[in-house]
């Protein structure tokens, strides 16, 4: 299998000793590959871009520059754009993202912040698969926790953690295929 990741901070996600680079990278610090390159996974080839070098508002030049890879997967993290209709129909079933609240409860941004003035009891993390509107694909898998604090740097670290356990583990099941997308739906073994 071959994964791409999309991310602003490339090794955050997968960094936790589960997966590791077997293949290319595209302009991350050689700090970043180190620490990937020290974790493998079966035989996933992982590639990494910054978002700062893509091209996101041509969707066309962005898939030519996917399509030499042939991902089957491709991870977005830290990635805060909205992908067009273009780019996301070749990749349906092929792009996760990772998302600050218990979806469908607080898409888009600020989800903390949106936790902590509903005095919400608890919060977490989605990883979902990406569809043509705003955080509303099918869920692959989701982990919650209590809110202990209302200082939003506090619950930010805690949520990262979560996003840090949850994330490899989706990575995980779609690489064996325990979970996939079939017409719009998610399917798990």
């Amino acid at each position: 299998s071959e994964i791409g990741q999309i991310a602003g901070r490339a090794g955050r996600y997968l960094n936790d000793g589960n997966f590791g680079v077997t293949g290319d990278c595209k302009d991350i610090s050689a700090e970043e590959v180190e620490l990937l390159e020290n974790h493998k996974f079966e035989e996933i080839r992982m590639l990494f871009w910054r978002n700062s070098n893509l091209n996101f508002n041509n969707a066309l030049s962005l898939i030519k520059s996917l399509e030499e890879y042939k991902p089957d997967l491709i991870v977005l993290a830290g990635f805060m754009r909205i992908l067009t209709p273009n780019f996301i129909k070749p990749y349906q079933g092929k792009l996760i993202n990772i998302h600050p609240s218990l979806l469908p409860k607080y898409p888009g941004l600020n989800t903390h912040q949106k936790v902590i003035d509903n005095n919400d009891p608890e919060h977490g993390v989605t990883v979902h698969f990406v569809d043509e509107n705003l955080d509303s694909g099918p869920i692959c898998g989701q982990s919650s926790m209590k809110v202990k604090s209302k200082d939003i740097a506090e619950l930010e670290k805690s949520i990262h953690e979560l996003e840090h356990e949850l994330y490899p583990k989706v990575i995980q099941d779609f690489a064996k295929g325990n979970i996939k997308l079939k017409k719009g739906k998610l399917i798990r073994k």
